[in-house]
């Protein structure tokens, strides 16, 4: 897996934890 691959996979999950996050504040609100 090259450097640019693994900096990708990790803003990827960066972004689905924060978007999950988001979701799971507006079920709870």
């Amino acid at each position: 897996m090259s450097h640019l691959e693994e900096v990708s996979a990790r803003v990827d999950a960066a972004i689905a934890e924060s978007v999950i996050a988001h979701m799971n504040e507006l079920l709870i609100a």
